[in-house]
């Protein structure tokens, strides 16, 4: 299962697009590749940026990466017009969910699972 992301055309190494706010950094992250190219769409950035497809394993190493550089939070599938409008954009915490990602890998590792 893919995980989709906004990220820089032409740039020599990753970079996605970080929003600033109140709670934390932010980063957008999209189920749907679809979804994430209607955000750049609408945010009329289809000059400098594309979708990136990540597979599991580059997500979470990305996702890593993003909380060792202090990002808090990553908004699921936001629309531009959500955001422009100032609706609350649906969110996860970036250490809550990796702390349950651990958590779920020692889980099953426990023979008595």
């Amino acid at each position: 299962m893919a995980t989709y992301l906004i990220a820089q055309k032409e740039s020599k190494q990753f970079e996605t697009i970080i929003f600033s706010g109140e709670g934390g950094d932010t980063v957008a992250v999209f189920t749907d590749a679809k979804n994430a190219q209607q955000y750049i769409d609408d945010a009329g950035w289809t000059d400098k940026h594309t979708v990136a497809t990540l597979d599991p394993i580059a997500f979470m190493e990305w996702l890593i990466q993003c909380h060792r550089n202090d990002v808090k939070f990553m908004a699921t599938n936001p629309t531009r017009a959500e955001q422009e409008s100032g609706l609350k954009v649906d969110s996860l915490n970036i250490e809550a969910q990796l702390e349950h990602a651990g958590q779920h890998i020692n889980l099953v590792a426990n023979p008595d699972f």
